[in-house]
Parts: C-alpha cells; structure tokens; sequence
C-alpha cells in the first residue's frame, strides 16, 4: 500500500477534474474506466492506466469512485475484476457519487467484512468546479476514517462538512438535488406562464429576484441575457431525475409526504423524451414550450 495511491474508478466529465486535482496535489492515481476513451484522456494529463478497477487498486491506499449509479459503484467493487478483489485491507474507499443511502450502508458492510473502511462522501456542484477543484464535498462515516479522506477530498474540492454516519451525506446529498432540481422546474414554470401571458423575460427575472422567488437560476439567466444559455442544463435528463427520485424515495423511507418533488420527477421524465443524450436544453423546459407554446419576448434581455 502505497501512502499517496489512489484507485479512481470514473473518468466521466466529473471524474475527470477530480483525477486532475489529485494528481496536481501529488497523488499518484491509478484510474479505470470502462470508456477507454476517457481513460485515455487521463493518462494524457498523469493517470495511470489500468485495464481493470482490480489492477488499478494495487497498492492503493485510496479507492475513489464517481459513477452514475449505485449498481455501477456496486459492480466496480464486486463484480469480476473489481476494485475488492485487489484492495488491501484498511484501504480507505471513498464514495462521491449520488447513490440511495440502502445502497451505500450495503457496500459499506460489505467492504468492512473485508477489513476495508468507507466514507460516505457525494460531492456538490457540476464538473467545472471538478475541473477548478472547488467541489463543496459531503462527509459521513466513522470519525477516524473521515479524518483520514480529507487528504483527498481537500485535494478535490474547497469546503468538507462532516454530516454524521455512513449514510448521511448520501440523505443530504439526496435532499439537496431534489430541492434544487424542484427550484429549477418551478422557475421554468413561472418564467412559462408569464411569456404565455405576455411578459417579457426581463419583466419576470427584474421582480422575482427582489422576493423570495430569488434564485440561483433567475441569476444565471439575468447574467447570460437568454433564457436557454442561462438554463443550460449541465446534467443529463437521466441523471436529475435519478436524483429527483432519490429524494422521494428517501421521503418516502421515512413517512414524509413528498409530492411537490415528485411532481418535479414527473415532468422531467415526460421531458427527457424530448431532448438528446446530451441535454441541449432543459428537459422541463423543452416540455412547456411544446405543451404551451409560448412565444418568448427577449427584446429587453
């Protein structure tokens, strides 16, 4: 075991600017990735390649992963040729996607039946801030254990907040994308309503944003002068509502009624069918405007 190897499993977008801060704080990182493009991609900028998460978490003192889903973290951990089968024990795992808390207090047991620690640690923001290491960082697990990533999660984002135990931060993490995703589809909602109704963009934005209707978005839109640059979306379709249903699955685990972030889920999964793999525009907008058929007055944008 190496003091300053980490195992990556996750060279996406996100996990891409999390490998090149580490490496930048002079971690020596072994990543895998089952798109050999993208694993290319890092060993350009210091990543050591590896054909398996197995070969990649020789020696590693770290494993990280930054996958889509839970049974994606899962399979890199358990599945043939993964991450366990090579990780030695103590080995610190470090968990920084959005995934269900059943799933992560699953793998957690799982990895400590081997002798290996975990901490709970999905991480806040989109891949430009991956890529600027200014992540707001999400922490949960034994204190030790968590006292021990910080190397890493330092080295990959500029604030860490201790939250509690090993599934904590994956409830906050939860709870925080399906209230911001929910936010954003009551902004679209209003900003809609209003075209339809005859007021300009500029009209709504000026006097949302001196009440409580304030919001990130209405910001955006004001400071990109355009409605569709300012909701750009910087997730795939798929990917919001993962997490929007994330958030009603955790409601629900505890008895409390969740239905204005399911309706949220609802209209973004209507949505996804009308835009490509890659997001060119919000899914929820891209439903109004073909339900309503607004006509979008930018003349005072």
């Amino acid at each position: 075991m190496t003091s300053n190897t980490v195992a990556f499993v996750g060279c996406g977008s996100m996990g891409a600017g999390m490998i090149k801060n580490l490496i930048k704080a002079g971690f020596r990182v072994q990543a895998f990735d089952l798109d050999s493009k993208a694993l290319a991609e890092m060993s350009h900028i210091g990543a050591i390649s590896s054909s398996t998460a197995a070969e990649a978490a020789i020696g590693a003192k770290y494993a990280v992963t930054m996958l889509p889903e839970a049974s994606h973290v899962e399979s890199s951990l358990f599945g043939k040729g993964g991450l366990a089968e090579s990780l030695a024990k103590e080995t610190l795992f470090i968990q920084t996607s959005s995934i269900d808390t059943s799933a992560m207090l699953r793998i957690a047991k799982s990895l400590s039946d081997r002798g290996i620690r975990s901490v709970d640690s999905p991480v806040l923001k989109d891949a430009a801030a991956a890529a600027n290491g200014t992540l707001a960082i999400l922490s949960a697990g034994n204190p030790r254990d968590a006292k021990d990533a910080l190397p890493v999660q330092k080295a990959i984002g500029e604030s860490v907040n201790y939250v509690g135990s090993i599934g904590q931060a994956s409830i906050l993490k939860a709870l925080n994308n399906s209230l911001n995703f929910t936010i954003r589809a009551a902004t679209i909602e209003a900003l809609v309503t209003g075209a339809k109704s005859g007021l300009t963009i500029q009209t709504m934005v000026d006097a949302f944003r001196k009440t409580g209707a304030k919001n990130l978005y209405l910001d955006n839109i004001a400071s990109a002068k355009d409605l569709h640059s300012g909701l750009a979306p910087k997730m795939r379709a798929g990917l919001v509502l993962k997490d929007l249903k994330l958030g009603v699955t955790q409601a629900s685990s505890v008895g409390v009624p969740n239905p204005i972030i399911a309706a949220a889920a609802n209209e973004v999964a209507m949505g996804e069918a009308l835009v490509d793999y890659h997001n060119s525009i919000d899914p929820v907008l891209a439903l109004l405007e073909r339900i309503a058929d607004p006509e979008w007055q930018y003349s005072e944008l």
